[in-house]
């Protein structure tokens, strides 16, 4: 599963998660970041705490490497 979530406090970026090889389904590991236009925006430099904050929100954690 993916999940496309707004970076907390920036609307304007997004952050696309998945889950797909996780043995814990509720654990999300990011894929990348982009603007919400899709014109651009790839490397916005998302944050850990980022992260855990967007997906917090939804009821999911957050997995690093």
């Amino acid at each position: 599963m993916k999940l496309n979530l707004p970076v907390p406090g920036n609307a304007a970026q997004r952050l696309l998660f998945s889950n797909v090889g996780n043995e814990n389904p509720n654990e999300f590991y990011l894929l990348m970041t982009f603007h919400k236009s899709k014109k651009g925006g790839f490397d916005y430099p998302a944050t850990t705490e980022e992260c855990i904050k967007a997906l917090a929100k939804k009821g999911y954690t957050y997995k690093e490497d």
